[in-house]
């Protein structure tokens, strides 16, 4: 999402620029215009925390205390190890995603009688780099138990990962299991879970942006772009998925 709002700020630029040297100059000043305060807008005020912070908020942080008993812990990949990278230094390598990981251990230190399941393929054809193959790799070298690690690695969405690990794992409806994923995107996986027939508790991850106080340091056009864009990405999606049936609300319980 942040690549096309890029893409579609500079066409408009471009095609400003070139209604300058043309008879439409003042239509062109104004797209120039137009587009110059956009980006000073994004890079400058803090459009995408104000976005991303009912997404980020709508699931509070985990606390074990009143939990019933947890069946298992589902993870989902999300880019946690770059495989790129993994394939170039023989081991898994930590990517932006890796809190989910680090929250997952976490849980399971917590929970030694959880089941645990990674769900994540990814857009990687080679089996042993799609997402949750590169996660228990990362987690066995951290001394996780690997007879106790279930994975999906065909899913490439949301909707897929929790369709495709309800068809391995056959959830029990009186069963409650944890649902890990970072903090924006857990309205998105806890609508498509439990659409899919999962009685899931959120455990939201990773540094809150929305909470990161504003200061002249925060001005960064990139940055507030790819915030934005995937503040964008997750209310799309939210949109989408309700329209399509794959869930069966945009804007799940808290």
């Amino acid at each position: 999402m942040a690549n096309i709002l890029t893409n579609i700020m500079l066409l408009a630029l471009v095609a400003g620029s070139a209604l300058l040297w043309s008879r439409h100059r003042r239509f062109g000043a104004v797209v120039v215009s137009a587009v110059t305060m956009l980006a000073l807008l994004i890079a400058v005020a803090p459009i995408s925390r104000l976005m991303l912070w009912p997404l980020e908020h709508r699931f509070s942080r985990f606390t074990q205390a009143n939990q019933t008993e947890i069946s298992g812990i589902i993870l989902l990949g999300g880019g946690a190890i770059s495989a790129s990278l993994t394939e170039l230094m023989g081991h898994p390598v930590p990517s932006r995603s890796i809190h989910r990981v680090k929250a997952f251990v976490e849980l399971e230190r917590e929970f030694p009688d959880a089941r645990l399941f990674v769900a994540g393929g990814g857009t990687e054809p080679r089996e042993a780099f799609r997402e949750a193959p590169l996660i228990r790799r990362y987690l066995a070298e951290r001394g996780v138990d690997q007879a106790r690690i279930t994975i999906e690695s065909e899913s490439r969405n949301t909707f897929e990962n929790a369709v495709f690990s309800r068809d391995i794992v056959n959830p029990e409806p009186t069963q409650t299991w944890l649902l890990v994923t970072t903090a924006r995107h857990m309205p998105r996986a806890v609508a498509s879970f439990r659409n899919a027939g999962w009685n899931v508790v959120a455990v939201p991850t990773g540094p809150l942006v929305s909470e990161i106080p504003w200061s002249i340091r925060s001005v960064n056009l990139r940055r507030g772009i790819g915030l934005l864009g995937a503040a964008l990405h997750e209310y799309v999606g939210l949109l989408a998925y309700r329209l399509s049936g794959r869930t069966a609300t945009v804007w799940p319980a808290a």
